[in-house]
């Protein structure tokens, strides 16, 4: 995982604060202390498009960095004025964790869980309650509903190919399947990202 703790910002973005490169990543997290900063989030393809996001405003607190961001930086909001900074992403084959005590920005925090689809059960991650429906067939209740339905991807842990479908959905809790090749609902264990999209 790449990782700072800790760091002042200044009224300029540098390596100090400052996570680059970390492609196709499982996500991370940042905490704000002190003062607000500008924060600017890295995507794209290595070698064929690396881009920055706009510059955006957020305040003192916690928060999630989806996966696929590649990286993160940050500068203080008001010239002279530093914020204390600490971030983390890690890559594809790492686990990632998410903070979310000591206030949230925005109150929304991702999620980023490992499930037994098979068995229905949680192997990690906290958040939301999950309930195995039927065969192939879940329901993700969150702990604390989101201001609008967040987005929510999945990946097989499983050698089994197929197709993930949310069938419904709000910001209290979605419901989702899993249809093999052959057009059969089937139990996977698979992970489980839910990001906000506000």
């Amino acid at each position: 995982m790449q990782h700072f703790d800790s760091k002042q910002t200044g009224n300029n973005y540098g390596p100090a604060t400052t996570l680059d490169g970390v492609w196709d990543s499982n996500g991370g997290y940042f905490v704000i202390q002190d003062a607000d900063v500008y924060m600017q989030l890295q995507y794209g393809v290595y070698a064929l498009s690396e881009d920055w996001t706009d510059e955006v405003h957020v305040p003192v607190g916690n928060g999630s960095l989806a996966p696929g961001t590649a990286g993160v930086k940050f500068r203080s909001y008001l010239s002279g004025v530093p914020a204390t900074v600490t971030a983390g992403i890690s890559s594809k084959v790492e686990p990632v964790f998410s903070i979310g005590s000591g206030g949230q920005v925005g109150s929304q925090v991702g999620i980023s869980a490992v499930i037994n689809g098979v068995t229905g059960t949680i192997i990690s991650g906290s958040g939301f309650l999950f309930v195995k429906n039927g065969v192939g067939d879940y329901t993700v209740t969150f702990n604390s509903p989101y201001a609008t339905q967040p987005a929510a991807f999945f990946e097989t842990n499983a050698n089994v190919r197929g197709t993930w479908q949310i069938y419904a959905g709000g910001p209290a809790a979605i419901s989702f399947s899993f249809v093999d090749l052959a057009g059969a609902l089937t139990d996977v264990a698979f992970n489980l990202f839910v990001t906000p999209t506000s």
